[in-house]
């Protein structure tokens, strides 16, 4: 197993060593522990300066799907890459085959509140920015996701053995019980699946904080 005695000297090369998901898993939280008792790094962290801009778009995701699709015990190594082909790679130790995976933000629900608190603040409360009644923004973040979704469209994922592209969705924004909230995130899955992608298969990952749920994206070839 894999530790980082000092998180300062964190570096890129670290996210691309092979990792069981355990592993991985335990990596991530270890850095995510270490920022947070560390107000420079937690910092830099924040503004996604240096290696954490990948830690926290690609690394720390990644991590949350590889526990939720193939679980703590599994022996698959999980790791990210320097390549122009995509982000990152699952392998299986016994039969060498790699599958290939691209890692995309469909939208950053935290960042987008953040955005809107700011420019809002002064002007209203929290209870009117996240009214429960008014979708606006939940439906423009939806809207944004599709929008960032046909851009990737462009781009060919092939790879000898598979091929996923992610959409990271953070939720946020929306409510367990809020069933226009629930619909607005089905809709975004349906309306994924009517995009011609150059890939094997599309899953979204939801995501608020540790909890992650996956998606299946239905249209697309499975391999």
């Amino acid at each position: 197993m894999v530790y980082l005695t000092n998180t300062m000297d964190i570096k890129e090369k670290d996210f691309c060593i092979k990792r069981t998901t355990r592993e991985l898993c335990d990596f991530v939280r270890q850095v995510k522990r270490s920022v947070r008792s560390d107000p420079e790094l937690y910092t830099s962290a924040n503004q996604r300066r240096g290696p954490y801009e990948r830690f926290v778009k690609e690394l720390r995701p990644f991590a949350h799907y590889c526990r939720v699709k193939y679980g703590l015990d599994s022996d698959v190594l999980c790791y990210l890459t320097n390549t122009e082909a995509g982000d990152a790679y699952v392998e299986n130790p016994d039969t060498g085959r790699k599958r290939l995976f691209e890692i995309t933000w469909a939208i950053d629900g935290q960042q987008l509140a953040k955005k809107k608190k700011r420019r809002l603040k002064g002007e209203c409360d929290e209870g009117t920015l996240f009214a429960y009644d008014d979708v606006t923004l939940q439906e423009a973040a939806v809207d944004r996701a599709l929008k960032n979704a046909k851009q990737k469209a462009r781009k060919d994922y092939s790879n000898p053995d598979g091929s996923t592209l992610i959409f990271v969705f953070n939720t946020e924004l929306f409510w367990d019980d809020n069933e226009r909230h629930k619909q607005l995130l089905e809709g975004l899955v349906s309306k994924l699946g009517e995009i011609s992608f150059r890939v094997n298969e599309v899953e979204v990952l939801f995501l608020f904080g540790d909890r992650a749920e996956i998606k299946p994206v239905h249209g697309q070839e499975k391999r």
